[in-house]
């Protein structure tokens, strides 16, 4: 079984599924790492992608605690160099607490750049 096909999931209940998976094991090991009490967690999404592909994860966090900081960001119109000078400026958001990422795809490669 494919899952993605032409840059579309095959089949939205398993898209569903899966994301409500992720999200799960997210907040499992953020639980298991620190309790929630005002940690930030900085969300970088993907290529092509808006802050709103995170929107429901966010939820999820906020409701357990979290400062979460999830800003949009222009993945197909500058370079990696210049997105990722603005991943300090969202963890400087976060001030003196304990910051953690969640990222997919493009975040991550700006993450570790």
């Amino acid at each position: 079984m494919r899952l993605v096909t032409g840059g579309q999931w095959a089949d939205a209940a398993l898209m569903k599924t899966f994301s409500a998976f992720l999200l799960m094991a997210v907040l499992a090991v953020l639980a298991a790492a620190h309790p929630a009490q005002a940690d930030c967690v900085v969300m970088l999404h993907g290529l092509a992608r808006s802050e709103e592909s995170l929107l429901v994860m966010e939820s999820a966090l906020v409701a357990h605690g979290y400062v979460v900081i999830n800003e949009g960001y222009p993945s197909t119109d500058a370079t990696i160099d210049v997105l990722a000078q603005g991943v300090g400026a969202r963890v400087a958001q976060c001030g003196d607490t304990t910051v953690h990422f969640v990222t997919h795809s493009m975040g991550g490669i700006l993450l570790r750049y």
